[in-house]
């Protein structure tokens, strides 16, 4: 990896930490995905809140577990990944070394289908 790349992905990690502090800071309820409607703990909609941000982007197992309060270790991070990705398919989500996980194309789109947006 070039020095180029590592300050990108700095960057990158800096941007996406905003992104989680901002989605911390307002109700996760008034998003129309709910643990009531689609059976997502309040954990899965965190990291789905947090991937959608990303909109394809990858977001790194640090800052999914600083979003979930810092108190969740990667192991869990992937765990609750697994649990959506059986809720939403299994190509929905996909984790790239380096920087993280990402919605697919596929996922995005089965998302903003729940969401009731468009593309």
């Amino acid at each position: 990896m070039s020095c180029q790349q590592c300050v990108h992905l700095m960057h990158e990690n800096k941007r996406l930490v905003g992104v989680i502090k901002r989605l911390k800071a307002r109700s996760l309820q008034s998003t129309p995905i709910t643990p009531l409607s689609l059976g997502f703990t309040g954990q899965q909609e965190i990291i789905i809140e947090a991937l959608w941000a990303a909109q394809g982007a990858g977001v790194t197992s640090s800052l999914l577990s600083f979003a979930l309060g810092g108190e969740s270790s990667k192991a869990s991070v992937r765990v609750q990944i697994n649990r959506i990705r059986y809720k939403l398919g299994p190509d929905t989500i996909k984790n790239r070394y380096g920087s993280g996980y990402y919605f697919t194309p596929e996922g995005l789109g089965i998302l903003s289908e729940i969401m009731g947006e468009t593309k």
